[in-house]
């Protein structure tokens, strides 16, 4: 993860993106750049899309169930328009926000941060076409299915049976991010791509 810390060298001030597919390990690579940009004194902290997912019923569909997922995971205006953008803009956040989307159950998520010189937003989906100009670094984190689901499955995420988790990430989690190829070309849009299927199982996401 050492070339996310280098990129940040050039974006002080500014937002940068690592994204990559569900389980590449977005939120440990996210973090490690954030460890060492803090270590060369620049103010850095990370911002998780996972709680402004819209909730089961808005983001999940019988039908075509990626390319719905693609379109209708993440509320991403209200994330840069209560968070990211604050953020950049005033170095500073103190907001408080009533979030339910990710699990269905309303739990207040305080954003409090100060001196902060670098936004990194970690999640999937972030280099759409209509928001990739809101990032001046982008970072792809790229992982094969195999090994995002083995970690899916170590974690036993959203608390579903094995089958369950595997019908759910190959007809929507990687279903939607096959759409996302074929929509965006994310690796192209990328500044930097980092290969993940090294991670570490337990914690990378």
């Amino acid at each position: 993860m050492q070339g996310a810390a280098g990129a940040g060298r050039f974006v002080a001030g500014g937002a940068l993106g690592v994204s990559g597919i569900d389980g590449a390990g977005k939120s440990y690579g996210a973090e490690r750049a954030a460890e060492a940009l803090r270590g060369c004194g620049v103010g850095a902290t990370v911002i998780g899309v996972d709680p402004w997912l819209n909730p089961p019923g808005v983001r999940e569909s019988g039908v075509e169930r990626g390319p719905h997922f693609y379109r209708h995971a993440v509320d991403f205006e209200g994330l840069f328009a209560r968070v990211v953008e604050p953020l950049c803009a005033g170095r500073a956040i103190d907001e408080k926000v009533m979030l339910g989307g990710q699990s269905g159950r309303v739990v207040e998520h305080v954003y409090k941060e100060a001196g902060v010189d670098v936004v990194l937003v970690e999640g999937v989906f972030l280099f759409a076409r209509p928001r990739v100009a809101r990032f001046d670094v982008k970072v792809s984190v790229d992982c094969s299915y195999a090994a995002a689901f083995e970690r899916a499955a170590a974690r036993r995420q959203e608390g579903l049976s094995g089958a369950e988790l595997e019908r759910d990430y190959r007809t929507m989690y990687f279903a939607g991010q096959a759409h996302r190829y074929e929509m965006d070309d994310p690796r192209r849009a990328a500044d930097l791509v980092l290969c993940s299927n090294e991670l570490v199982a337990s914690g990378a996401r």
